[in-house]
């Protein structure tokens, strides 16, 4: 193994950089991060001569994600930097960079970063996306990443992928501050979405619930959606919808949505229909989230009445 390792890093140069790359990202999925990173680094006689690194722009962004991988962050910015001042630099670099400079609490170097945007010609609503990203990630008030948002879609009102975004953050947003109504925004621009988008099947199946009754409690009357929203066990099923309705997860996530709206099922019933959408599906999270916390509730309706998260905390 050992031979086989410096046999490995003494020839790294004759590899084409492209099959260098691959490599390299093969053995970091292995675990392997130390030598792909030697096998990205410029060593062998290129280095000891002088001579000018064959090491290309594409393995240098490859090497600065391995360096975060080991927390060596210097390093990593070190690289974001100098391919920053290539004037053909992959765009993607600026949401990485950014990125990396908010986690470490650099939000003036990620500012400054982000602002090369205007120095590429985007699609419109592009850049508004990256801060919005951004924001959501590293902003101080979630009123940031919906600002940029929403300048997306004004910009393209049908950009579904903003929508997504958008209506996601709201969801992921309920209850986490006393200062921004998570909730009522979701409602609010899903309104506004199934105007602009409303062929998108996610979006057409969270309308339906938007305009269907739930039920009255101290003689309020909220929709369906709003009760489903307003819970947590449920809201992280409506986020996986929004994520992507068309694939087989998807699919497997609106047949627990529907079995959860349906408040004349039986405990036993609703709890083995779970089960079995979990069992045909094992690698839908979402539903093995449904089967695992629903088994101390009766129905949906117990959720609106008591509250789901409340019965789980006592298992």
């Amino acid at each position: 193994m050992a031979l086989f390792k410096d046999l490995k890093l003494r020839f790294a140069d004759r590899i084409a950089p492209n099959d260098r790359q691959k490599i390299a990202e093969q053995l970091s999925r292995l675990g392997k991060t130390d030598d792909a990173i030697q096998l990205l680094t410029p060593t062998t006689q290129a280095a000891a001569q002088g001579q000018p690194s064959a090491q290309s722009a594409s393995e240098k962004f490859v090497l600065a994600r391995l360096y975060v991988e080991q927390k060596r962050f210097k390093e990593a910015q070190d690289l974001c930097d100098l391919l920053l001042q290539d004037a053909n630099f992959d765009p993607n670099l600026i949401t990485y960079a950014a990125g990396l400079a908010g986690s470490l609490g650099q939000d003036a170097k990620a500012r400054e970063i982000l602002a090369k945007l205007d120095t590429l010609k985007l699609p419109p609503g592009d850049s508004d996306m990256v801060w919005a990203d951004y924001y959501s990630r590293h902003g101080t008030t979630p009123q940031q990443a919906i600002a940029s948002w929403k300048a997306a879609l004004k910009a393209n009102p049908a950009n579904l992928l903003a929508w997504r975004h958008l209506l996601s953050f709201c969801l992921l947003q309920t209850g986490t501050t006393e200062q921004f109504d998570g909730l009522a925004s979701f409602m609010t621009n899903l309104s506004e979405a199934r105007k602009a988008v409303p062929d998108n099947a996610a979006i057409k199946y969270l309308a339906a619930l938007q305009d269907k009754p739930g039920r009255e409690l101290d003689g309020d009357t909220s929709s369906l959606l709003a009760e489903m929203c307003a819970d947590n066990f449920v809201r992280p099923l409506l986020i996986a919808l929004l994520e992507g309705v068309d694939d087989p997860a998807g699919k497997t996530i609106t047949q627990c949505l529907a079995a959860l709206a349906e408040s004349q099922k039986s405990q036993d019933k609703l709890i083995s229909e779970l089960q079995k959408l979990v069992d045909d599906n094992p690698d839908v999270l979402p539903s093995r989230i449904s089967s695992w916390h629903l088994r101390p509730v009766p129905t949906l309706r117990s959720v609106r009445r008591h509250g789901l998260t409340r019965h789980a905390r006592l298992q």
